[in-house]
């Protein structure tokens, strides 16, 4: 009688504890300076810049780019609406959120990512500074205007005629088109250097077994990883399997193809298995 009178109270606790309600927090707040690739600070109030936060894609903050002076002052301050647990438009400690800067310069390209780390939530009620390089302001193209600087340098040292950008157009033939190559983090002006750029590189959290690599690759590109020992000293590199989830009992396979898709950020994920190793992505 008495385990029968324990099981029910018990239940009705768990129940209780399972209904709570989810409670708004004070808000993680970001400040800090933006500014232009040329390290100015940005000033959004002539064209109602601003900057903005995403959690897994969903815009959750705004806020305005204010007038900057001086060569530190913070030009932004990001509130993050804080909530006790996961709801729709808050985050929770530990969330990781992306960055991104509307220039409002007038193109479709104004908004871009500022940064390609994610940005971990603390406290509530904390603030913490980032500074934030805004590479995209003053062009229609979504580029970075010291990236179009450098093109047009080199364009007038070799090349004949007037400069001029065209992001649709593969200059050096190599099928990926010029924009996608910026985002890729190649040479639009050499066939040899296409299609690999490795954003992320880091140990899954609670799991130091399983390595993830995130990567932005070109078009009809194939892909792979390899593996040495640790202690390197001549040991040569080897095509290791992937899994595209960090699950153990993944499906594995050694190469990932891509095909004429738009580029998007790709994961994938290699397994030490008991073995300390160097890895390392190659495109083929």
């Amino acid at each position: 009688m008495k385990i029968a009178f324990c099981i029910p109270v018990v239940m009705a606790a768990m129940a209780a504890l399972a209904a709570a309600p989810t409670v708004s927090l004070p808000p993680f707040v970001y400040t800090g300076r933006i500014t232009d690739y040329s390290g100015a600070g940005l000033d959004g109030v002539a064209n109602g810049a601003e900057i903005r936060a995403r959690k897994n894609g969903k815009l959750i903050a705004r806020a305005p780019i204010a007038a900057s002076s001086g060569d530190s002052s913070a030009n932004y301050t990001l509130a993050i609406p804080m909530a006790s647990a996961e709801t729709p438009g808050s985050a929770v400690k530990g969330d990781e959120l992306t960055f991104e800067i509307d220039a409002n310069t007038g193109g479709a390209d104004g908004v871009y990512t500022a940064t390609n780390t994610f940005l971990a939530v603390g406290n509530p009620g904390r603030t913490v500074r980032v500074d934030v390089c805004a590479a995209t302001c003053a062009n229609p193209y979504g580029v970075a205007d010291q990236y179009l600087k450098d093109l047009e340098a080199w364009w007038y040292e070799n090349e004949t005629g007037p400069f001029s950008y065209d992001p649709k157009a593969d200059w050096d033939g190599d099928g990926v088109s010029n924009y996608d190559e910026y985002l890729a983090g190649t040479d639009p002006l050499n066939a040899e250097d296409a299609g690999l750029r490795i954003l992320t590189w880091q140990t899954v959290a609670g799991n130091p077994d399983v390595m993830e690599a995130t990567f932005l690759p070109g078009r009809n590109r194939v892909y792979s990883a390899e593996r040495s020992s640790q202690d390197g000293k001549g040991s040569a590199f080897e095509t290791t399997q992937h899994a595209e989830t960090p699950d153990a009992n993944a499906p594995r396979k050694s190469y990932l193809s891509v095909g004429s898709e738009d580029p998007e950020i790709r994961a994938i994920y290699l397994f030490r298995d008991g073995a300390s190793s160097l890895f390392r992505l190659r495109l083929e």
